[in-house]
């Protein structure tokens, strides 16, 4: 009986599988074809038109973009001052000279258009004079700067 009834347990387990088996291969769907899709790649077409364009440029005065502008600040505060001070001016026969003096100390009476190393007088006014002065940067760059200088009263 045993033998029996292990025999038809087997045969139904068979059978079950044999079974199970056929549904899966009759739900797997083969895909049919198409000829007639066409796949159109929008953004492929965006980065053509896009390679096409002129390239741009950022207008920067900087000569390398990585500096920082704190790095910048503190380059600048490394220019150079103006060498000299004014001590006085005298008017005479409506033609003015002034007296001005440098770092050592040394005197000089200059009158407009004199130069006196890098530093050049532009104009002289009653209680002031314009000096303008030639810089170079860090990349080499020749600046003229401006600067006023007023007689300080003492």
């Amino acid at each position: 009986m045993r033998k029996y009834s292990l025999k038809i347990i087997l045969s139904i387990i068979s059978i079950l599988l044999i079974v199970a088996c056929s549904k899966n291969e009759k739900s797997i769907k083969k895909p049919r074809k198409v000829s007639n899709i066409k796949i159109e790649d929008k953004e492929l077409k965006i980065w053509q038109q896009e390679i096409k364009k002129a390239p741009y440029k950022i207008k920067t005065n900087l000569k390398n973009p990585f500096i920082t502008p704190a790095f910048m600040s503190k380059s600048f505060a490394l220019e150079p001052t103006v060498s000299i001070k004014l001590v006085g001016i005298v008017e005479k026969n409506g033609k003015r000279i002034a007296l001005v003096q440098d770092n050592n100390n040394l005197g000089y009476f200059v009158k407009a258009g004199t130069q006196i190393g890098k530093i050049k007088i532009l104009t002289i006014g009653k209680n002031y004079i314009i000096i303008s002065q030639k810089i170079v940067n860090d990349y080499g760059e020749v600046k003229m700067v401006r600067k006023v200088l007023v007689l300080k009263k003492e």
